[in-house]
């Protein structure tokens, strides 16, 4: 199955790889640069030289800093590189795609308050649209009333016992109803990983990879469904992620495929590869970015966001995997790049996710929890988030890994389901029916809530003087 996605990625890859080659030698000629030297270095000069070089050749020469800038290492070379772009005062009049590459060239500055610094000046440059919450008008001011509660029970049936289905990829052998295909394989071999201390990995710390597993046993979701799992990113440069899915529980194992390599995170369509099988949705663990960016057949987003988890809807083909929402830039990280050894899971490291899917009327409510540390601050980053569509049936679910031009080793370990969310009675307390337009008396008269029957403003109440 691996085999019928991955050669058009590659034929992608090259054409992108030598889109520029034709240009960059008249470029560097009139730069007065020699050709041979390390892209790093060639960007930093290029960019600085970009506003004597003829007006033609301005842009195509940013497109060259831009491609060449993804070998700089240090922050401040990245830094100076989009600051010498900026200078040249072309950023309005960019066309939207190299806009969004000089954003991703942004997201590669490691040192926050940097990036932030360089965010700001990309958007004082016309180059970077932030996303805004929607504006809904003044507040209309209204006069404060207090008002009586009221406890109010509301029966909910308590469900004692709860079955948690877990899957062990510690050791040698693949858990029953799971399939892996691509990158994916066991650590717990004897050679990577002890038997009995292995993961889940899904691809290694190598360009274009894709690797995924399937669990082929439909669950039942008419009681709604929580997931939990570690992940572990780490070795590279950042790329791309991994992304935990859900698709129909009627499909086959033969008929599923992943969807793309690279920033579609081996859910959605890339190019001439489609997407995702009868998925429901992707949550996409994103170290690049490319999730949340509406490039290269990706549906809707707000652009590249490094270091997130954003939520695309269902698809099939080359249709759907529309971008329902997404977070901001995570300060802890998604990943641990360029460490030489898996992170401890004892220590900060950690990453530890929670995923629960409510049935609301026919439609699934998401919440999703991710604690960063063994034992530090978990954040809920969806609550209540309504995941568009009917719910089917029975779902199955997943996970892909997927690298490009940037790398990591991607891998899942402790992975848990339940076909029932837990619930609990509940009590919440509801307001009296007051009108907004009744003036409190000056002083309290304690009534109790059961007998009162009619509105407030009925009820005219004397305040005894004392």
């Amino acid at each position: 199955m691996f085999e019928d996605f991955s050669g058009a990625e590659d034929e992608v890859f090259e054409q992108s790889d030598k889109k520029l080659e034709p240009i960059a030698e008249e470029i560097f000629k009139n730069a007065g640069l020699k050709t041979d030297t390390p892209p790093d270095e060639r960007s930093e000069l290029l960019s600085a030289e970009i506003g004597e070089l003829p007006i033609e050749m301005q842009v195509q020469a940013i497109e060259v800093c831009v491609q060449d800038a993804a070998e700089i290492v240090e922050d401040s070379k990245i830094a100076s590189v989009l600051r010498n772009i900026i200078k040249t005062g072309l950023g309005r009049g960019l066309e939207q795609d190299l806009k969004d590459e000089i954003v991703k060239l942004a997201y590669e500055i490691d040192d926050g308050d940097l990036l932030e610094t360089m965010l700001q000046e990309l958007e004082d440059a016309g180059i970077l649209v932030r996303k805004v919450k929607e504006y809904r008008g003044p507040v209309q001011e209204t006069k404060h009333v207090e008002t009586p509660t009221v406890k109010v029970e509301k029966p909910v049936e308590v469900i004692e016992e709860v079955e948690v289905i877990e899957y062990d990829f510690s050791g040698e052998i693949v858990p029953e109803g799971w399939e892996l295909d691509g990158s994916a394989k066991l650590t717990g071999d004897g050679e990577i990983d002890e038997v009995g201390e292995g993961w889940l990995r899904l691809s290694e710390n190598e360009k274009r990879e894709l690797g995924y597993a399937f669990n082929n046993e439909p669950l039942e979701t008419e009681n709604g469904l929580t997931f939990k799992f570690d992940f572990a990113s780490w070795g590279g440069k950042g790329g791309e992620g991994i992304t935990f899915f859900l698709v129909d529980g009627k499909t086959e194992l033969e008929e599923f495929k992943p969807g793309a390599a690279g920033g579609s995170l081996g859910y959605t369509a890339r190019g001439k590869t489609e997407g995702m099988s009868n998925a429901y949705v992707g949550i996409g663990f994103d170290e690049n970015g490319g999730f949340s960016n509406s490039k290269e057949g990706r549906p809707g987003g707000p652009g590249y966001i490094r270091d997130s988890v954003a939520v695309r809807g269902g698809g099939d083909g080359f249709e759907g995997y529309e971008y329902i929402d997404g977070t901001e830039r995570l300060r802890e990280g998604i990943d641990q790049r360029k460490a030489t050894e898996r992170p401890d899971q004892t220590g900060e490291d950690a990453r530890h996710v929670s995923i629960t899917f409510k049935p609301v009327e026919d439609n699934f409510h998401m919440s999703l929890e991710l604690q960063f540390g063994a034992e530090g601050e978990t954040k809920e980053l969806f609550s209540d988030l309504e995941i568009p569509g009917e719910v089917p049936e029975t779902l199955k679910f997943g996970f892909v890994g997927t690298t490009w031009g940037a790398t990591n080793i991607h891998e899942v370990s402790n992975v848990s389901v339940q076909e029932t969310v837990e619930v609990e009675a509940v009590v919440e307390e509801a307001p009296a029916e007051v009108s907004m337009e009744t003036e409190a008396p000056a002083e309290k008269i304690e009534t109790p809530v059961e007998t009162v029957e009619a509105p407030v403003e009925t009820v005219e109440a004397p305040v005894e003087k004392t």
